[in-house]
């Protein structure tokens, strides 16, 4: 079933990689995840149960980013790739990816505040990404934590337990 974790990391390397470079998670993607779930669920042959559960981890999601969402601590992207990752996960992943995401997401912080405290270096001109990246009126591309917190989290989901 090595292909079928495939497709969940590479959604979220990719997705990652649009947050950094243009603080947007396109929806293709995100529906891209979400419509792959069910062939993946039938090839590695998740109950009905384990199905409803992984399902219902989606809707859960999608509320409670949607709620984060309505408070601007997480942009609408990030509500949408966490709702089609939600059934990846499944409960039982739940946990670890809140803590590993909590965790990224620090890091991920940290990280951006020293770099948007100190003055650019010369050579990041060249990178329009990287321009942004430093600019302080930009939020934090939180796609990347959510990335890094769903590869995490994927050994502990049953799809791939």
């Amino acid at each position: 079933m090595l292909i079928v974790a495939a497709v969940p990391i590479a959604v979220l390397v990719i997705c990652a990689l649009h947050d950094v470079q243009r603080f947007k998670i396109p929806n293709v993607y995100v529906a891209g995840l979400l419509a792959a779930w069910p062939i993946a669920a039938l090839l590695c042959g998740l109950s009905a149960g384990e199905a409803i559960s992984a399902a219902g981890v989606g809707g859960i999601f999608l509320v409670v980013g949607f709620a984060l969402f309505s408070f601007r601590l997480l942009g609408a992207g990030d509500a949408k790739l966490m709702a089609a990752l939600g059934p990846w996960l499944g409960v039982q992943a739940v946990m670890p990816f809140v803590l590993y995401t909590t965790l990224s997401g620090a890091v991920l912080a940290f990280l951006l505040v020293k770099f948007r405290s100190r003055p650019m270096p010369v050579f990041a001109y060249t990178h329009a990404w990287l321009v942004q990246m430093h600019d302080r009126t930009k939020v934090m591309p939180y796609g990347v934590a959510i990335a890094i917190g769903g590869i995490a989290s994927l050994s502990k989901s049953p799809l791939f337990s």
